[in-house]
């Protein structure tokens, strides 16, 4: 059988991957074995160029420092403010970035995309009391949180996206000024993929080219 390794970025775990893992594994019969590693992009990143790796799914980085290595975009993706169900914020009508201050936060880490718009862009660890009081990249940990206080966090809806549709947490309607990021796929220069590794890499363009 085929044995694809793929490194998983938050963004493609609750959807993008699963869709496309879905049809070819229906297409296959049987024929496919599919290795997803959740692991920090660092560690994505390094296994890739080592050949551990066969591609990556995710967050783009702006400044990519490795000419060995492709980023191909399929679409954007914008950030919200995320809130669970019940919290003191859903109840107001109009609300603006300083509102948020007054609750807790539980932020990315600094390296991820999300994180450095936090970071770098609202500046919000900088402040004088800054309410970052937890900084996680697990999403199971970050819902365990919410589900619990009146936490916020940074993130984009489709990382969210089953909470959201269930109705357990919200995206605040706080208009996040330049957090458009490209994703997609991470490939080495050069690589030749199998046919399987092709079809299954045109099939997460697809699903990238719904979202968009």
């Amino acid at each position: 059988s085929t044995r694809i390794v793929v490194g998983a970025l938050p963004l493609s775990r609750p959807s993008l991957l699963p869709a496309a893992m879905d049809r070819l594994l229906k297409a296959s019969e049987g024929r496919v074995q599919l290795h997803c590693i959740d692991a920090p992009y660092e560690t994505l990143l390094r296994d890739l160029r080592f050949g551990e790796v066969d591609f990556i799914v995710g967050a783009l980085r702006p400044a990519l420092q490795a000419d060995d290595v492709v980023q191909e975009p399929l679409f954007e993706d914008r950030l919200y403010i995320v809130a669970a169900k019940g919290h003191p914020l859903t109840r107001q009508s109009r609300l603006n970035l300083e509102d948020t201050l007054a609750y807790p936060w539980i932020a990315p880490p600094k390296t991820t995309p999300s994180g450095s718009y936090l970071f770098e862009i609202l500046k919000i660890p900088q402040l004088p009391n800054p309410p970052v009081r937890v900084v996680a990249s697990s999403l199971a940990l970050v819902r365990g949180l919410m589900m619990r206080g009146d936490y916020l966090t940074i993130m984009s809806r489709r990382q969210a996206e089953m909470e959201v549709e269930t109705g357990s947490v919200v995206t605040l309607p706080i208009d996040l000024k330049h957090s458009f990021r490209a994703i997609g796929l991470t490939y080495r220069s050069g690589w030749e993929p199998t046919p399987t590794q092709t079809r299954f890499m045109d099939l997460i363009r697809e699903e990238g080219r719904q979202w968009q």
